[in-house]
């Protein structure tokens, strides 16, 4: 943790970060005191020409640089962004730093990502919808917790946020409920659009606690 920093900024922070980095969909994300830290799934339409690994120092991983190099020295959230590329897997790794913060993002390909790593029952378009549905809520949490801070005094409150997803246990049984006519264009609405995102996913926000 930086000293003098707390939860408060390091939400402010983070969720403009996870705007200007690209929106991408976080497949998870966690608070700790002031330390922000996320990882995104890049969208595969923004590298253009594809590399996979295994790579070596006369064949790197030209797209991630390639994307990385256009976005150094532009800022992000008020301060410089800092990058890595880990080039030891199958796909490329961009690691993202804000200097002077604690804020630290990862950068995943979508080859890397799997319904079962975010508890869903498939992906599909619904994920293009979450990070702002993600900032939206991380905005109305800053906003709880300086009503708190003005409220109580003292120190600003520091706390432990998680993302996490969680399947709608509900949804056949509320399908059930509707006309069989219409259930087969309501699956096929969850499977390709947003719809998805409402039915099967949603980011919930746990161990929050003050600390």
């Amino acid at each position: 943790m930086i000293p003098g920093r707390s939860s408060i900024e390091a939400l402010i922070t983070g969720k403009v970060f996870m705007g200007e980095i690209g929106a991408f969909f976080p497949v998870s994300m966690t608070l700790r005191g002031d330390e922000f830290a996320a990882v995104f799934m890049m969208r595969a339409s923004q590298l253009g020409h594809r590399t996979t690994g295994p790579y070596t120092p006369d064949r790197p991983p030209t797209d991630a640089m390639n994307w990385a190099q256009l976005r150094t020295g532009i800022g992000m959230a008020g301060r410089f962004p800092s990058f890595r590329i880990d080039a030891s897997g199958l796909w490329p790794r961009i690691h993202v730093e804000l200097l002077g913060t604690a804020v630290r993002g990862l950068i995943v390909m979508p080859e890397e990502v799997t319904a079962q790593s975010v508890n869903a029952p498939y992906l599909g378009e619904w994920q293009e919808q979450i990070s702002s549905t993600v900032r939206i809520a991380l905005d109305w949490i800053t906003g709880w917790l300086t009503a708190c801070h003005h409220q109580a005094g003292g120190t600003e409150p520091s706390v432990d946020l998680d993302l996490v997803y969680r399947p709608d246990d509900d949804y056949e049984t509320g399908l059930a409920q509707v006309d069989e006519r219409l259930r087969e264009l309501i699956r096929r609405c969850a499977r390709s659009s947003s719809c998805a995102g409402v039915l099967s996913a949603r980011p919930s926000a746990r161990s929050l606690r003050r600390t």
